[in-house]
């Protein structure tokens, strides 16, 4: 490391010039300016050759010169001086983190071991990983505070391991552990946990052991369950109590079993019912009629089937001294019944295995039941084939009547499986038409799909749960006017999983009249003005004629209830299809016709107005005028609907004319307004006869002014309004001027 001309900061130290060169000349940085190593620091050479300084500090994670170690103050290593503590390994590699682990052995205790009794000996309650050992407890009860670890009581310890029998908690090496406090051959697990002779016990460590007296099993793979269930369609058919896939009696030796019973419990007496050993099965065991008692070649004793109460009752016993293949017996035990009628047959059977010392096993429990086969279709018929609804109605009509009954030959085999009520032709759905079942039950889901008006009901259930649920079905048509045709069936479908067969209900939708309508705004009453000298006004521009039965012939009659002469009503649009006659003495109109429909006849009504020629229309401030409106469909008027027509009158100019005589005036001919009268200085010139004077708007002066002039002098004569314009007009008429 030494160089010709040291030179301090180059990153090489040169001995022994320099202690350390970190590649700088700055202090306090470990390697002085001097390149001399500095108080409390130390700076090993890296392969570089260049100086890395490490700060003296306990507890950092960096083990330099003068520490034993340094795990950043982690179990194992003094937080202050750094030295290894007692009972604890660390590692020495410099300038790296110590990592420091318990001795197991050394008899000191410390973070990490349950135990340390100065060894590494396994049996001794201690391991050699410091764990304490099943079976034992251990306390620092040496005076170097090393382990002194005891046997509990109750432990048992072989080469194998340490277990205490009877704790209800198996631990290896014992055989079982069922926590019975006296064991015996009955329990399956005796005094020193072993599994007694002919019992299997499933045990799993930490848990309690459950043993069962030599397992004989009908049905291997569910342990729930020793027996099983058997299906038979023919009567008559024997049937096996067991099958050899499912069998399961292996712990079994030819010499280990003493008796097999078989036991029907629910036998009836009268019953064609056979327990059997079938002989093509069982090997040298042969067939028994029923009540026999039989030796056989095999070794077998067979007694039965005989009746005990209300049981049948078969046994097979083994012969002291022979030896019989359990199994093969098993599987050879038969049940027979030849059914009389179609009635469920179900029957329930124990089979019991016995020991060659006497112990029963559990009981194996095998259920036989008469399926039958599904020959025959189900038989539903409908008595009430012709329903009537009424429109309007708000109960729902039973879609069977109560009629509907439903019966299945092979039911109690085969049930119904499922059934369908469908409604065509379904007009008003999905708002108005539905199918509802109204009463529920456990075994059938209902479904109702109101978009075609089909009803599912699913099972499996019995004919008579099915029958209840169709015959509950109601059919509801809430429409004010149900939609045409008036005809609905109903179609119900049973099906039992082989054979469907449906029945089929007409419902007759019983119309009713609706009254025909005539609205203002969904009022009965409408108002309009009239102004004299006008022109129409517009009587029904908002009415609405409606009629829900559309196969009605619709009319509606227009009717001024008041009217006077020169009034009338008119249409301004053309009445297209409808037909139009006058009636009500001429001031009535009526529409209708075979296309008249309530949107033809309101959109024509739109378009009536109203009118009058009477020059004087007065008497219609005091008296408006009344238009009656009557829809009839044909069978009935509706309510009548009424306009009312409020008149503004028009002050008209009086006319003063002369020539004609005022009884014949006629105001539309025309008049002469000037006449010329000579006189002379002493006659006196009576004014023209005939004078006129004419108001339209009254036949009273209402006190008029008629002023006569001549040259510059005139005359005002003023009349009240009881003076009659007739008799202003003779009054002028006897006039003279002198």
């Amino acid at each position: 490391f030494t160089s010709a001309c040291p030179k301090c900061g180059d990153g090489t130290v040169d001995w022994p010039v320099e202690s350390c060169d970190d590649g700088n000349t700055v202090d306090d940085d470990g390697c002085s300016s001097s390149c001399h190593v500095e108080d409390r620091f130390d700076c090993p050479v890296v392969t570089s050759g260049k100086s890395v300084c490490y700060r003296k500090v306990c507890g950092d994670g960096v083990r330099v010169a003068g520490e034993d170690c340094d795990s950043a103050r982690n179990l194992g290593c003094n937080r202050r001086r750094c030295t290894v503590e007692d009972g604890y390994n660390c590692s020495v590699d410099p300038y790296q983190l110590s990592v420091c682990t318990p001795i197991c052995g050394d008899g000191i205790i410390v973070s990490g071991e349950a135990c340390d009794d100065h060894n590494s000996a396994d049996g001794d309650g201690c391991n050699f990983v410091c764990e304490i050992e099943i079976g034992y407890t251990c306390a620092e009860t040496f005076s170097n505070g090393s382990s002194n670890c005891l046997l509990k009581k109750g432990y048992t310890c072989t080469p194998d391991g340490c277990y205490f029998c009877g704790n209800e908690i198996y631990e290896p090496p014992e055989e079982c552990d069922n926590g019975v406090s006296i064991h015996s051959v009955v329990d399956g697990c005796d005094d020193l946990c072993r599994v007694v002779q002919f019992f299997d016990c499933e045990s799993v460590v930490g848990g309690r052991s459950k043993c069962r007296h030599f397992l004989v099993d009908f049905n291997r793979g569910d342990q729930s369950s020793l027996g099983r269930s058997v299906l038979f369609t023919d009567r008559g058919e024997v049937v096996f109590l067991a099958e050899a896939s499912t069998l399961n009696a292996t712990k079994f030796g030819p010499e280990d079993w003493g008796n097999v019973t078989v036991t029907v419990k629910n036998y009836v007496e009268g019953k064609d019912q056979k327990l059997a050993v079938d002989r093509q099965t069982a090997v040298n065991v042969g067939r028994i009629n029923d009540g026999e008692s039989k030796t056989i070649a095999s070794g077998c004793n067979i007694v039965g089937p005989f009746v005990q109460g209300n049981k049948l009752v078969l046994t097979v016993s083994r012969l002291p001294g022979s030896r019989v293949n359990l199994t093969s017996l098993l599987l050879s035990l038969t049940f027979q019944e030849n059914m009389t009628s179609l009635q469920q047959a179900e029957t329930f059977l124990d089979v019991v295995v016995t020991d060659a010392n006497g112990i029963d096993a559990p009981t194996v429990s095998v259920n036989v039941t008469y399926v039958g086969r599904n020959i025959n279709p189900p038989q539903l018929s409908i008595t009430s084939d012709r329903l009537q609804f009424t429109e309007g109605n708000s109960l729902p009509l039973p879609v069977t009547g109560g009629t509907l009954t439903l019966s299945d030959p092979d039911d109690d085999y085969y049930p119904i499986y499922w059934a369908t009520v469908e409604l065509t032709p379904c007009r008003d759905c999905p708002i108005n038409e539905r199918l509802a079942v109204p009463i529920t039950s456990s075994e059938v889901v209902t479904e109702y799909n109101k978009t075609n008006a089909i009803l599912q009901l699913q099972g499996p259930a019995s004919e008579k749960v099915f029958e209840s649920l169709l015959n509950s079905v109601t059919y509801m048509n809430s429409a004010v006017e149900p939609q045409r045709p008036l005809k609905r069936d109903i179609i119900v479908t049973v099906g039992d999983g082989r054979f469907n067969v449906s029945a089929f209900v007409d419902i007759i939708i019983q119309n009713v009249n609706d009254l025909p309508t005539v609205k203002f705004n969904g009022g009965d009453t409408w108002n309009v003005d009239y102004t004299e000298g006008y022109g129409p006004v517009s009587v029904a521009s908002v009415i609405e004629v409606a009629d829900q039965d559309v196969e009605d012939t619709l009319t509606v009659s227009m009717e001024i209830t008041n009217g006077a002469d020169g009034e009338f009503l008119q249409f301004t649009s053309d009445l297209r299809y409808l037909t139009l006659s006058y009636g009500f003495n001429g001031l009535g109109l009526v529409i209708g016709g075979v296309n008249a429909t309530p949107a033809t006849c309101s959109r024509a009504l739109k378009s009536l107005r109203f009118d009058s020629l009477n020059s004087n229309p007065g008497d219609m401030v005091a008296f408006p005028r009344i238009i009656k409106f009557v829809a009839n469909d044909g069978h009935v008027n509706g309510k009548p609907a009424y306009t009312k027509v409020s008149v503004t009158t028009v002050n008209d100019r009086p006319v003063l004319h002369f020539g004609e005589d005022p009884d014949t005036y006629k105001p539309e001919e025309n008049r002469r307004h000037a006449f010329t009268l000579f006189a002379n200085e002493s006659t006196r010139a009576l004014l023209p006869q005939h004078f006129v004077l004419h108001d339209l708007d009254s036949s009273e002066a209402s006190a008029a002014n008629v002023v006569l002039r001549f040259g510059g002098i005139h005359e005002r004569f003023t009349f009240d309004s009881f003076d009659t314009i007739h008799y202003i007009s003779r009054w002028i008429n006897t006039s003279s001027v002198q």
